[in-house]
């Protein structure tokens, strides 16, 4: 393969490694969304249907005097939890310590 074959080669590569990058990148924003929508994007804030599912199963995990573990790969999600948990309300342990 001559210099000039595998210099197209790399580039195509470069390229297709740039291209994965993107596509990843709209996957998380997907994923942000999923969760709710003004994780993705601020300006927009629309109903969270996991959010709702969530105060749901709290309800009736709080009636029965149970416990759950919440666990989000988005520290901001959990930073929007937390809001919902504190208008209601209901203290949690954090990983810095009690609140």
């Amino acid at each position: 393969m001559s210099a000039v074959g595998t210099t197209q080669c790399r580039r195509a590569g470069h390229q297709e490694s740039g291209d994965a990058v993107h596509i990843l990148a709209a996957l998380m924003r997907l994923h942000r969304a999923c969760c709710a929508s003004s994780l993705a994007r601020r300006e927009v804030d629309l109903p969270s249907s996991k959010l709702e599912s969530f105060l749901e199963i709290l309800e009736e995990l709080r009636e029965n005097q149970h416990r759950a573990r919440v666990f989000s790969q988005f520290t901001d999600h959990l930073a929007l939890v937390r809001r919902h948990l504190e208008a209601l309300g209901v203290s949690y342990p954090s990983p810095g310590g009690p609140v």
